[in-house]
């Protein structure tokens, strides 16, 4: 029997955002529905631990608005178990985009057994992923441009107001002119609202605690 998705988007957050980024709101349901084998996957190889991964419907948005957009660069900052970074390139396959990946490289979790980051991605989904390990401070401005500017960044490391607004910052002056913003844990400080003001940007919480900035 298949397992319905737990996701629920706003109605007024879901139309804005699928205007802005073109998608068919057919479109983007087909790759929700198509997002079940993600959240399968990784509820498989996380056994159902908490490794401080994003909810199981921040999952399927994630997969659903990357397949959709087709984006040549994806750019994360924080892998931990890499269910994220599953996703993304799960999405990817079709469009052969590529994923740039920052993260710490020390565990993650509450009582889990140590792993490897990133160890949800299995070795056919490696070959179009980067990842840089380091603080984001001292590695996101010389390297998030490597791969090309990109087109989708999502926020997944310390959500401290101060790093927050760091990310948000380095991360905006190496875009393209058209891209999207996704936040995890976004309601923890008052980052995400602030930079969206400060440039007149559009900002909505999508999914759980998940929001996305656009131009």
């Amino acid at each position: 029997m298949k397992r319905k998705l737990s996701l629920t988007l706003q109605a007024g957050n879901y139309s804005e955002l699928l205007s802005f980024l073109s998608i068919e709101a057919s479109h983007f349901r087909e790759n929700l529905s198509r997002s079940r084998k993600i959240v399968d996957y990784v509820r498989q190889k996380t056994g159902g631990l908490n490794y401080w991964q994003v909810s199981e419907s921040e999952l399927s948005f994630i997969y659903a608005v990357v397949a959709s957009m087709k984006p040549e660069i994806v750019v994360e900052t924080g892998v931990g178990p890499g269910t994220t970074s599953y996703s993304i390139l799960s999405a990817l396959e079709s469009s052969g985009g590529r994923l740039l990946s920052f993260d710490l490289g020390v565990d993650y979790g509450e009582n889990v057994p140590s792993r490897p980051i990133g160890f949800v991605v299995p070795a056919e989904l490696k070959k179009r992923w980067k990842i840089v390990l380091g603080n984001t401070r001292d590695t996101l401005p010389a390297n998030i441009g490597s791969l090309g500017p990109p087109d989708i960044f999502l926020h997944d490391s310390d959500h401290s107001y101060d790093h927050v607004t760091f990310e948000l910052e380095t991360a905006r002056g190496a875009m393209k002119d058209r891209f999207l913003m996704l936040l995890d844990n976004c309601d923890w400080t008052n980052a995400t609202n602030d930079f969206a003001m400060k440039y007149g940007y559009v900002t909505n919480r999508i999914v759980d605690d998940m929001c996305y900035i656009h131009p």
